[in-house]
């Protein structure tokens, strides 16, 4: 049940905290001084985002189709 719902709401956050930080590097990718360190920050956001995303689906994944493990041993 809480992980139904978990992997149901990880692809949607990970999208989110994805498009976000995708933003924030187009808005200051040509900004100096001070808040350069703020492309640092929304890059690891982006990864962080991204292995987010593949977390949710593969528990979808593994939700729907069971462990993988068990097809290949039996």
């Amino acid at each position: 049940m809480l992980e139904d719902l978990l992997y149901e709401l990880l692809p949607v956050l990970g999208f989110a905290l994805s498009a976000s930080s995708l933003l924030i590097i187009v808005v200051m990718r040509k900004s100096s001084g001070a808040f350069r360190f703020t492309v640092w920050f929304a890059i690891n956001d982006l990864v962080t985002g991204l292995a987010t995303v593949y977390a949710g689906f593969y528990g979808v994944v593994s939700t729907v189709y069971g462990n993988s493990a068990d097809v290949i041993l039996h």
